[in-house]
């Protein structure tokens, strides 16, 4: 009976890893996007209800030449609202914004950043990501 037990522990254990290993094969080598090589934002709040929201994207040089980035700062109030946006366009591949916003307490708290990817005047592509801070209270 134990041997048993251990035989369908070891097959159990090499299904799941092999399951595994599929998934990140199907996924894992799958780009998410075409020109974005990294897109980030981070809000940290200070102790007197500043949101500090750093954003930081870099797409290929090989095919892009500027960027247009939009971050809002949004807060969960029945529905997401923007409180707060920033657009920065640059005439290079990397990116990094660094914004302050006052903000209130007991509410959620997240980024929506819009990224668009140019070369010269033709848009490559355009890309939206959340980043969540969670409740701040």
């Amino acid at each position: 009976m134990k041997n048993m037990i251990q035989k369908t522990m070891v097959t159990f254990i090499v299904t799941v890893t092999m399951i595994s290993c599929l998934a990140l094969t199907a996924f894992g080598g799958t780009p998410r996007w075409s020109h974005w090589t990294m897109l980030s934002g981070e809000i940290k709040i200070t102790s007197d209800n500043v949101a500090d929201v750093v954003v930081v994207c870099d797409c290929s040089p090989r095919e892009a030449n500027k960027v247009t980035v939009t971050c809002e700062l949004q807060q969960l109030n029945g529905s997401w609202k923007t409180i707060k946006s920033w657009t920065k366009t640059v005439n290079d591949t990397s990116f990094l914004m660094e914004k302050t916003y006052g903000i209130a307490k007991n509410y959620s708290y997240r980024l929506k950043i819009t990224a668009k990817a140019y070369k010269d005047t033709k848009l490559l592509e355009t890309v939206t990501e959340t980043f969540d801070y969670g409740y701040y209270q």
